[in-house]
């Protein structure tokens, strides 16, 4: 599956916000800032704020692991590979997966 990206590549990161009173936090690329996620009038950063800055951040890798996975399946249904090879792509898929989501996740378990 050959897919065009039509985004600032990753990595990206999280940094206070230093422009605004609000002191928000900034999501940045190499080459971009690409969202802010500002509280409005005197709320300061919450829990659902910090959550949706880990979610966004995530996007790159996650949308690999997306691609990675669907050309994977293509090969597999096209390919019909042994069952001990399917069995430890899995694996590392399943292990890779999991590793997007402790980025995403820090409370769950490690």
């Amino acid at each position: 599956m050959k897919t065009k990206i039509n985004f600032s590549t990753g990595p990206w990161w999280a940094e206070p916000e230093e422009a605004s009173e609000h002191r928000g936090l900034v999501i940045c690329a190499k080459d971009a800032i690409v969202a802010t996620i500002t509280p409005a009038d005197e709320i300061p950063l919450d829990e659902i704020d910090q959550a949706n800055a880990r979610l966004i951040v995530a996007a790159p890798a996650m949308y690999g692991k997306i691609v990675d996975t669907v050309s994977w399946l293509d090969r597999e249904i096209n390919n019909c590979a042994g069952r001990q090879n399917l069995i430890e792509r899995l694996i590392e898929l399943r292990d890779d997966l999991a590793e997007t989501l402790r980025k995403m996740e820090p409370w769950r378990r490690r």
